[in-house]
């Protein structure tokens, strides 16, 4: 299986529910902004069949490949279909490539709640089977920030399942029984709750884990407005729990803390039927609901799964999630054990669904050493990104996974913490507004623009120049701080150190350049429109010194 994933981000514009929506793409490995249009299926009738039998669980190999081409059809026409095409040619031995669908569910509830985990190609291969994993992006919120993997990962497993012979029950014994072997070792600190009632969840998100693996019921309300949690009331009894009431409660934890240093609640694993489906207000279905409380994903269920299920998929998921492996990868590794067991003909390989804020899909990354340490739980991801995560060219945010450095200092480590934290979210509001920027753009050079997307034209290319000022300074207070601790005593010869000052002072050039170009830009079509001689001549002036400091630049970068 793949380590290393190209990013392949699909982005949609529209109307909510209007049938008919632009995308655009973006991929470091296809040249551009390809653009297309996506019609959606849930109009035809074949689709509406076949997703039938799918809600249904009706479903065989033939049933399912089909609707997975039907998406898949839709969607790659065009410009997508080349661009998807070149990018999977352009992959190296080892690579993979990450679909990442960029929906606010909010927005475009129509194309968010279509199941496009089941998206075949047309050689009828699932694609999250092979090395292509999916996962659901919400560039609105900001990315959650990266850790070392944590020794022991804290667990906390609960269940609502008033009965002791309720299936829920089973499923619950059936992950203890999955993970016991990483408690032994260490790895893990399991803590269980079988019988989860509000006070009890309200306790456990007190005492701090890094994930919470929730077994039982989901399901709407009877308008479809809002998602729940079935709980228990202590007495025997199912209890509804509102996807709003699990936003409040763990906002609540967050904020009161009761250990300071105690675990920070990254992932959420709802093993529970519909707990990915949308509703008619898509904030209050339970997975989309969790991401407003700064949770870094959430694995939830679109339908039900059978109990076959459970126990392949916790078995390779925790695994891969203890190696450090990106979520989608962790995701992909436990589809694949759970077709060995239920096989294509059955959807429990496509249910689960990814909900994540982080542009690499990437929570922990691999310890710097394969041997446990009861430090590293809190410990920071360090180095700050490359060159290759600058916004000048139009990359998306790096999909490469940044180590883990012993030697630099907490303090350093938090610093380094948080610029990447704020490099990855101003990289992925650029990467949705330089796409957004580039649909309108296609339409005005058609001459299709209303008077409404004109001034959304305007709006969005202010928005851009700002969020990339906004970028540059960052840089240039990051390369400052870098630059202070080259001025330590002890660290003049710090090889590393000098290497990232290097890459971040090439990136400032770069980015100082693109923005003084885009000035010159504006102050020209500034200069065509003055009133006066006396006003063109100030212009011109500062086109002149523009034009100067544009030039020393590139000298800079090209001595």
């Amino acid at each position: 299986m793949p380590q290393d994933y190209q990013l392949f981000d699909i982005q949609f514009f529209g109307q909510p529910n209007a049938g008919r929506y632009s995308v655009a793409v973006t991929c470091p490995l296809v040249p551009g902004e390809p653009v297309g249009e996506f019609i959606s299926p849930s109009n035809n009738a074949d689709y509406q069949a076949r997703f039938a039998q799918l809600q249904a669980l009706d479903t065989d190999e033939d049933m399912l490949i089909a609707l997975g081409r039907q998406l898949f059809d839709a969607l790659f026409q065009g410009q997508i279909r080349d661009a998807y095409t070149n990018a999977r040619a352009a992959l190296k031995p080892g690579q993979g490539m990450r679909l990442r669908f960029s929906i606010d569910p909010r927005q475009l509830p129509e194309v968010a709640g279509l199941p496009w985990e089941f998206l075949c190609d047309a050689e009828e291969r699932p694609l999250v089977l092979y090395d292509t994993p999916i996962v659901r992006y919400l560039p609105r919120f900001a990315a959650p920030p990266t850790i070392a993997t944590p020794r022991p990962l804290r667990i906390l497993l609960t269940a609502a399942a008033p009965s002791p012979d309720s299936e829920e029950a089973r499923q619950l014994e059936r992950v203890r029984t999955t993970l016991a072997d990483l408690v032994q070792n260490g790895s893990v600190v399991l803590e269980i709750e079988p019988h989860l009632t509000i006070e009890a969840l309200d306790r456990r998100l007190h005492e701090g884990f890094h994930l919470w693996h929730f077994v039982g019921h989901g399901k709407l309300t009877s308008d479809a407005s809002s998602g729940v949690l079935v709980l228990e009331d202590g007495e025997g009894s199912e209890i509804d729990f509102s996807a709003r009431d699990l936003r409040v409660m763990l906002n609540a934890a967050r904020d009161q803390q009761r250990q300071p240093d105690a675990a920070q609640l990254q992932l959420i694993l709802l093993d529970a039927c519909n707990s990915a489906q949308l509703t008619t207000r898509p904030y209050r279905s339970i997975a989309p609901a969790l991401m407003l409380e700064n949770i870094g994903a959430v694995i939830a269920m679109q339908f039900k799964t059978a109990k076959e299920a459970t126990q392949p998929f916790a078995r390779s998921f925790y695994q891969a999630l203890i190696a450090g492996e990106a979520l989608d990868t962790c995701v992909m590794r436990g589809r694949l054990a759970v077709s060995r067991v239920t096989r294509l003909r059955n959807p429990d390989w496509g249910i689960p669904t990814v909900y994540t804020r982080a542009p690499d899909a990437r929570l922990f990354v691999p310890p710097a050493d394969n041997q446990a340490s009861t430090d590293s739980a809190t410990r920071p991801a360090t180095s700050p990104p490359s060159s290759t995560q600058s916004d000048v060219q139009g990359s998306a945010p790096s999909s490469s996974t940044v180590g883990v450095s012993s030697a630099t200092p907490g303090h350093e480590q938090a610093e380094d913490t948080g610029y990447e934290q704020r490099v990855a979210e101003l990289n992925g509001v650029l990467a949705g507004l330089r796409s957004k920027r580039a649909l309108l753009q296609v339409k005005n050079a058609k001459g299709q623009l209303t008077i409404g997307e004109q001034l959304d034209l305007q709006d969005t290319e202010k928005d851009f120049d700002m969020q990339r000022r906004a970028l540059l300074e960052l840089r240039q207070e990051w390369l400052a701080t870098l630059e202070r601790r080259a001025a330590q005593l002890g660290r003049k010869n710090d090889v590393t150190l000098g290497e990232q000052l290097a890459d971040v002072r090439a990136i400032v050039l770069e980015e100082t350049l693109a923005v003084r170009q885009r000035d010159l830009e504006l102050l020209r079509a500034s200069y065509r429109i003055q009133p006066s001689d006396r006003a063109r001549a100030q212009v011109q002036e500062k086109i002149n010194a523009v034009q100067a400091e544009i030039e020393t630049l590139k000298h800079q970068r090209n001595p």
